[in-house]
């Protein structure tokens, strides 16, 4: 590798120091921390149902930073003014999501949110502290590592596919919450190949860079792929525009390395293989309905009201998922001309797609502000370095700028970004270097007193996550348990348990419901399956159960409330509508339940006759009519699906 160099040209003075070498300890400890980070791939016992919110990396990453301690001896000190003013805003962003507790729907949840923001602020000091020792190199070689892990075992994946299409879905699942973290530590992958002065070493240093890439590809994330591509260039600009002369011909031979990978994957998978590749999926070849897309926009405009009836104090941190509802019903009753049909109606909305949105949601402005503020800060360094600098900032710094970019251009469409801890470890891993590699261009202006921060209240504060987050171990395994045996009075005390110790896991209400109404305990049944809504599982199916539920406990006045609810958010629900209008006739309304079909049958008439059809005459016969009425739909064509599967007709011995 080169040594370190210093030269002036043009009035710039350019610090160019590439990666020091690897030692046996520094990479064994980042293959270990690269593994926890892979941990979502392990095939380890899981809930059906998961919490919530995820635990296992939080707690596996947090269990290495207490390893670091007291096995290591690490320090978390900061010396520049800029890396100090970054932890701080951090570090207040994770109190005022503490703070916001007070006033959200769970508390639990705020928690939460401040125990993976703290420890984000702490992998932030941390490789802040790494990097101005030799042990940087931990921080590579955990990049290294990790994209050479995933990009095996997405080609090993792809290579033995038995049918894309049934897979399609799992693939897409499993690999697009990584490729966010890909395309945030590729540049950097890519920068430290720049450095190699022969033309193998060259070669073998891109290797773990294209791996990355390739499997960020693969991931057919539309948002990941335009990302990567955005990143990529800020890197390869960057260097070739404010780099050393001698030093351009290898970053260009590098952009043109990765401009060829990009062409083969895109062009070969679109071209030769039946598999389609991401622009297969942005030209809409691969997706003609364009699904997703929809439901974003869907989401972020059902979002807004959230932020508009809550501008100072939000929602609480980590409290979307229970309020997306509020919203949705918000945005109903102010656009009552809006004719979208109901998009996700039977899916669970946890995030918003959008993370900068959702911190407004959830945080208010106060939060926004201090979510923003170190970015800003950031980009004002930036600013001066270029314009008022003596020293040109080295392509380390535009390879960690690139990734920064990369991960901010895929936070605006993913469901991801730092709601999945990996990521926005990585992400500070990576700001932690544009920020060291930004303060070594200037260093007049900015000499400070090194702060420490003390290992006592380090420790404190990982024990104490620590043990929240165990606790929502055992609440999922608890919970796990529960559907795996077959005894009912062992299983309500699992799901019991499940519950108690996590307050936020609606799935364990949601079974405890299930149990009592088995039972038939219709009002136990009622009261959980409203505290599951409640937290989070509030669609169609689970809204019209709770009114059976209350219809079965003779509660017609709740019954009645919850179709009214449920139709303030799913006003255009065909579903809901005509199971309201045939309750409403049961009790006598026949003028209220008129109202409702002709509210169904003014979004879809075929829809509205099948569903009344459907449900009080069963599945043969609607389908049988089906076939001479026009104006009537087939069970196979009514939505939502899992809907229609409770009324389809019993075969004999069922």
């Amino acid at each position: 590798m080169f040594p370190a160099t210093r030269t002036r040209e043009l009035g710039f003075e350019t610090v160019d120091t590439p990666p020091v070498r690897a030692n046996v300890g520094s990479m064994a400890a980042s293959g270990l921390f690269a593994a926890l980070l892979l941990l979502s791939l392990a095939p380890l016992p899981h809930a059906a149902a998961m919490s919530n919110h995820t635990w296992r990396v939080e707690l596996a990453v947090g269990l290495f930073l207490l390893g670091s301690l007291t096995i290591k001896n690490v320090r978390f000190a900061l010396e520049s003014a800029l890396s100090k003013r970054v932890a701080v805003f951090i570090a207040l962003f994770a109190v005022w999501g503490l703070i916001s507790g007070l006033w959200a729907s769970s508390f639990a949840s705020a928690v939460h949110h401040t125990i993976v923001w703290c420890e984000y602020g702490l992998f932030f000091v941390l490789a802040s502290t790494t990097l101005k020792a030799p042990g940087r190199v931990f921080l590579l070689s955990t990049f290294i590592w990790f994209t050479t892990i995933i990009g095996l075992v997405t080609i090993s994946d792809y290579a033995s596919l038995p049918d894309f299409k049934s897979l399609e879905g799992i693939l897409r699942t499993r690999y697009s919450a990584y490729g966010e973290l890909t395309v945030t530590i590729a540049p950097l992958l890519w920068a430290v190949a720049m450095y190699q002065r022969r033309t193998k070493s060259w070669l073998l240093a891109m290797l773990p860079a294209a791996l990355g890439w390739v499997s960020a590809m693969l991931s057919l994330s539309r948002g990941v792929f335009l990302a990567g591509i955005a990143g990529s260039v800020v890197a390869f600009a960057g260097a070739m525009i404010f780099g050393r002369q001698i030093h351009r011909k290898r970053v260009a031979a590098t952009a043109a390395i990765w401009l060829t990978v990009t062409i083969a994957v895109q062009v070969g998978f679109s071209l030769l293989t039946p598999i389609p590749a991401t622009v297969d999926y942005l030209s809409g070849k691969a997706d003609p309905t364009r699904e997703s897309s929809a439901a974003r926009l869907f989401i972020w405009r059902t979002t807004l009201p959230l932020v508009e009836e809550h501008p100072l104090t939000g929602v609480g941190a980590d409290n979307f998922g229970a309020a997306a509802n509020e919203g949705r019903a918000e945005f109903r009753r102010t656009h009552p001309a809006d004719l979208t049909d109901e998009i996700n109606s039977d899916h669970i909305v946890e995030r918003a797609h959008d993370e900068p949105l959702q911190i407004l949601a959830e945080l208010g402005l106060p939060g926004f502000v201090l979510f923003v503020l170190p970015l800003v800060i950031f980009g004002w360094y930036v600013a001066r370095s270029l314009v008022a600098g003596k020293r040109r900032p080295s392509s380390m710094f535009w390879a960690a700028l690139g990734g920064m970019v990369a991960f901010g251009v895929s936070s605006m469409v993913s469901s991801f970004s730092f709601r999945i801890v990996q990521n926005g470890i990585a992400f500070f891993f990576v700001f932690a270097f544009a920020v060291y590699e930004l303060a070594r261009t200037d260093r007049s202006g900015d000499r400070a007193s090194r702060i420490v921060v003390p290992k006592a209240a380090v420790t404190c504060l990982l024990i104490l996550a620590i043990a929240v987050l165990a606790v929502k171990g055992v609440a999922e395994y608890s919970f796990a348990a529960g559907d795996e045996t077959d005894d009912k009075t062992e299983a309500q005390t699992l799901f019991t348990r499940a519950a108690t110790f996590d307050p936020d896991y609606a799935a364990a209400h949601y079974r405890l419901s299930g149990l009592a109404f088995d039972r038939s305990d219709h009002p136990t049944a009622a009261a959980e399956l409203r505290t599951a809504i409640d937290r989070g599982l509030g669609v169609d199916l689970t809204y019209s159960a709770l009114a059976d539920c209350y219809a079965k406990a003779g509660d017609a006045s709740n019954e009645f409330k919850t179709f009214d609810e449920a139709l303030r958010i799913f006003p255009r629900s065909i579903f809901l509508r005509v199971r309201y209008a045939i309750e409403l006739e049961k009790d006598g309304r026949k003028d209220d339940a008129d109202h409702q079909l002709d509210l169904a049958r003014a979004v879809s008439q075929k829809d509205a006759n099948g569903w009344y059809s459907l449900i009080t005459r069963g599945s043969l016969r609607t389908f049988l009519d089906a076939q001479d009425n026009t104006e009537m739909s087939a069970p196979a064509d009514l939505r939502p699906e899992p809907a229609v599967l409770q009324y389809l007709d019993k075969e004999p011995g069922q």
